[in-house]
C-alpha cells in the first residue's frame, strides 16, 4: 500500500486537517495513553482495521506517529505518538489565528499532589534490570516523591551496572535497587501498571489490580553491543524522563477528573 501524501495545506492548517477525521482522532486519542499495535488500537477504539490502517497511513504520512519492531515479535508493530511534532503543529495553529495565542510548555517538575493522594505506578519488564529500574527511579526523582513508584520483571535477573550509573548521573536516589518478580506485588493495587519492553508486554500484558494499564515500546539498551550501552542507556534515559514528565501529567488530570466525577 503506498503511503498517502501528506495534504497539500499549510502548516498551520495540518493539525486541523488531520484531526478533524474522526478515525484520526480516536487513534491519537489512544496512542496518547500508550503505544500500541494494531489489533491494540482496533481494541481501543472499536474502529475496524481499515479504520485504523487508514489513522495510521495519515499520521505517519505527517510525522505525527512513529514506529518501531516489537522485540518479541518483529511482525508486529509498535506506533507511537510524536508529541513534539503533535505540538508544533498544534502551536502552528494556533499562532496563526492570533499571536497572542502560545502553548505553555510542560513544566520540568510539575507541582506536587496534594497529600494524601499517591498514586501508585508499577513498571513492568523481562528481567527488571534496566528499562523498568531505570524508570522506576526517574518517576520518584521527577515527582518529587509524591508518587509511589515500584518495578519488577516476569523472568528478573541481576541488576545492570549501567542503570545504577545512569540514575546517579542525573542525581537520582539509587538505594535499594533489585531485581525482583512480579509475583512480589500480587494483590496488590496500582493506579497504573506500564510494560517498558516488547517482550513482557506479550507475556503479561494486563497485571491485575491496576486501574490502567499502558505500553512503551523502548529498546532494550543491554542488547547494544557492549561498546556501544553507555549511549544506549542514556538515549533510553532520556527517553523515560521525556514520558514520565507526560505521565505526571496525564496523572494529574485523572486526579482532578477523579474529584469532579469525571474521568477520561
Amino acid at each position: 500500500m503506498d503511503t498517502p501524501r501528506v495534504p497539500d495545506v499549510p502548516p498551520e492548517r495540518l493539525f486541523v486537517t488531520l484531526l478533524s477525521d474522526p478515525q484520526i482522532w480516536m487513534t491519537v486519542q489512544a496512542l496518547a495513553r500508550s503505544d500500541a499495535h494494531v489489533d491494540d488500537l482496533q481494541s481501543y477504539t472499536g474502529l475496524s482495521a481499515a479504520a485504523i490502517t487508514h489513522a495510521l497511513d495519515h499520521l505517519c504520512a505527517t510525522e505525527t506517529i512513529m514506529s518501531r519492531p516489537s522485540d518479541a515479535d518483529p511482525q508486529i508493530v509498535y506506533y507511537q505518538l510524536h508529541v513534539d511534532r503533535l505540538a508544533a503543529l498544534a502551536q502552528a495553529t494556533l499562532t496563526a489565528l492570533h499571536p497572542a495565542l502560545t502553548l505553555a510548555p510542560p513544566p520540568n517538575n510539575p507541582p506536587p499532589l496534594p497529600q494524601p493522594v499517591r498514586p501508585r505506578v508499577l513498571f513492568l519488564c523481562t528481567r527488571n534490570s534496566a528499562r523498568s529500574q531505570i524508570a522506576e527511579g526517574l518517576l520518584r526523582m521527577i515527582s518529587g516523591g509524591t508518587v509511589d513508584a515500584f518495578s519488577a520483571g516476569v523472568a528478573p535477573a541481576s541488576l545492570h551496572p549501567l542503570a545504577r550509573e545512569s540514575l546517579e548521573r542525573v542525581g537520582a536516589f539509587t538505594a535499594p535497587m533489585d531485581s525482583k518478580h512480579m509475583d512480589v506485588f500480587a494483590g496488590q493495587h496500582f493506579d497504573y501498571a506500564i510494560t517498558v519492553c516488547d517482550q513482557a508486554r506479550e507475556v503479561c500484558p494486563i497485571f491485575p489490580n491496576a486501574d490502567q494499564h499502558m505500553h512503551w515500546s523502548l529498546p532494550d539498551p543491554a542488547a547494544a553491543e557492549v561498546n556501544r550501552q553507555p549511549k544506549a542507556f542514556q538515549a533510553v534515559s532520556i527517553e523515560l524522563a521525556q514520558r514520565i514528565r507526560y505521565l505526571l501529567t496525564f496523572i494529574e488530570r485523572d486526579r482532578r477528573q477523579v474529584g469532579t466525577g469525571v474521568r477520561a
